[in-house]
């Protein structure tokens, strides 16, 4: 089943100031879901099938343009037993040093943390195509456990999902 998903100026719920904003730009999703059993009907019972029967959704292209931030990405999402996303990408993130940065500032993750991370990425950095345009690194991106991680680098934790029941 191929799924596709965009959305444009959406609120993050966060209150960063630059290098992002309040609002996501846009977003957007392709991929196909791969379930070894009927589509069920639902959200409830999708969630259900997803996370009990190991369904996988194969991102094959995902965009977020936030702020400084813009991202590009394919890879695969799943839910786990507790019907949590577990995912695994391969990502282009433009303007991450700021955004590294930024995280630190607002106590999102530790200063440490993020001058490591900064170091070991600047390894992986991509030189960008004019001097006014931000260098992008091309990164593996993970979320598991609810822990978000690029590369190796634990960076921050995420706030369970509370699907509704119906």
């Amino acid at each position: 089943l191929k799924v596709t998903f965009e959305a444009h100026q959406v609120d993050s719920g966060l209150k960063f100031s630059a290098p992002l904003d309040q609002k996501i730009k846009f977003i957007h999703l392709s991929g196909r879901l791969n379930l070894d059993q009927t589509l069920p009907r639902g959200i409830p019972a999708l969630l259900n099938a997803l996370s009990r029967e190991g369904g996988v959704v194969e991102v094959e292209k995902a965009d977020i343009d936030w702020g400084e931030l813009a991202l590009n990405a394919n890879g695969t999402l799943t839910l786990d037993e507790l019907k949590q996303p577990v995912a695994s990408f391969s990502a282009t993130i433009r303007g991450l040093d700021k955004i590294l940065d930024e995280l630190a500032e607002q106590k999102v993750i530790k200063r440490g943390v993020a001058q490591i991370a900064k170091g070991i990425l600047s390894a992986l950095k991509e030189s960008p195509v004019s001097t006014t345009e931000l260098s992008s690194h091309r990164i593996p991106l993970s979320l598991q456990n609810g822990e978000v991680s690029v590369a190796t680098i634990p960076l921050f934790r995420v706030s369970p999902i509370r699907w509704p029941e119906k």
